[in-house]
């Protein structure tokens, strides 16, 4: 009888602390949705980027006298498998919160996080109506995908006036959110531009987002002498389409959506066009003075044997900014730690800079986008802020 009273007595205490799913008094329980095999295998770096933080952290002692215990669910690049993982996260593993959630399946549960009340905290995707309406649950780890065509259209505008505008893009929620944007800056910018400076909006072709090739829609683009190319495809369609192009004489100034903001497209694409891809990203892909914390994720990644790349560094960041947001929260509502507390303190986590970030994260109750659009270029095999 003793020993059953010490062991219940040892619960409670462990427990004591915490009313909700997936905290106690020494660990707190998060999970995510990640894509690590596939054919959007190349992603899985960013889940390993932040499964190299937590461990990092855990090193050390955790926060607040609490590990973290981190769950991957690998959704293979599929709504459904996205969508039963997030279940599983909630209902089965009972854990505290939904961080970093990958890409466009997201939007395949984040309905259920709002209904559930249950934390989907720095998700990487862009679209725009996990805000629309207002909720108190999602909250993005950058900004949306209106907000990047609306950058990368204004850079092309004053970089390529004059010029023909055309877009390869997949079937998608994002790509259709950054060709309204694209075309409405655009459009914008045509009603008052002189005549020389007019950008010319051309061909938008489409295809489906599991095709292994664009040949034919590079082929058109290229008939319809298109002097400026933004796509969405994955890194290796997306290095395969510009291949193709240039061994056909087809050199447009490609612009590139964040996702291709990684090495690993540099590395695939023919030399005489390494150079000169536009893209966007809210973390640096490579070393560069516009960040302070590079060595030390460089450290963290070679520790783990983690490439360390832009998507690493994504998923990196996104722990980053969990870890620093759970510090806030036992920092203003102590140890006795509740989603509702937690949530609080995310809405208005400001003024911090993570370590691979170019600017600092600012959220608010009325803002869950924390970071600007910050546009990149490709030099020398790598990417870096652009003029």
């Amino acid at each position: 009888m003793k020993i059953i009273s010490l062991i219940l007595a040892s619960v409670f205490a462990n427990w004591a602390f915490a009313s909700d799913p997936g905290i106690s008094d020494k660990e707190i329980v998060i999970g995510s949705t990640t894509i690590e095999s596939g054919p959007f295998a190349v992603f899985s770096q960013i889940a390993s980027g932040m499964t190299a933080y937590y461990d990092m952290v855990n090193e050390k002692g955790g926060v607040d006298g609490r590990k973290i215990k981190f769950i991957r669910v690998d959704t293979k690049g599929d709504y459904a498998k996205a969508a039963d993982g997030a279940r599983k996260l909630v209902e089965q593993d009972n854990v505290f919160a939904v961080v970093g959630p990958m890409g466009i399946f997201h939007q395949s549960f984040y309905k259920y996080m709002i209904e559930k009340n249950v934390p989907d905290v720095f998700t990487n995707d862009g679209a725009s109506f996990y805000t629309e309406p207002p909720n108190n649950v999602v909250f993005p780890y950058s900004y949306s995908f209106v907000e990047e065509g609306n950058a990368m259209a204004r850079y092309m505008i004053k970089h390529h006036p004059g010029k023909k505008f055309c877009a390869l893009v997949t079937e998608t929620v994002h790509g259709k959110e950054l060709m309204k944007s694209w075309h409405s800056t655009l459009e914008n910018f045509n009603k008052s531009a002189g005549e020389k400076a007019k950008i010319a909006i051309g061909n938008t072709e489409t295809i489906d987002k599991g095709a292994i090739q664009a040949d034919s829609e590079i082929s058109r683009l290229k008939s319809a002498k298109c002097d400026v190319v933004f796509t969405t495809l994955a890194p290796p369609l997306a290095a395969s389409a510009m291949n193709y192009g240039a061994h056909h004489d087809f050199k447009p100034v490609w612009m590139a959506y964040r996702y291709d903001a990684t090495e690993k497209l540099i590395d695939l694409l023919d030399a005489g066009i390494k150079d000169g891809l536009v893209t966007n990203s809210p973390v640096a892909t490579s070393e560069t003075s516009s960040v302070t914390g590079w060595a030390d994720f460089k450290k963290v990644m070679e520790k783990n044997k983690i490439p360390p790349t832009g998507l690493s560094a994504a998923g990196y960041a996104m722990a980053e900014m969990f870890v620093e947001s759970l510090r806030r929260a036992a920092k203003e509502h102590g140890h006795d730690l509740t989603r509702a507390k937690y949530i609080k303190t995310v809405e208005n986590f400001k003024g911090w800079k993570c370590g691979v970030c170019f600017e600092p994260v600012n959220f608010s109750p009325q803002n869950h986008w924390p970071l600007p659009v910050s546009i990149l270029i490709s030099k020398n095999g790598h990417f870096d802020l652009a003029k």
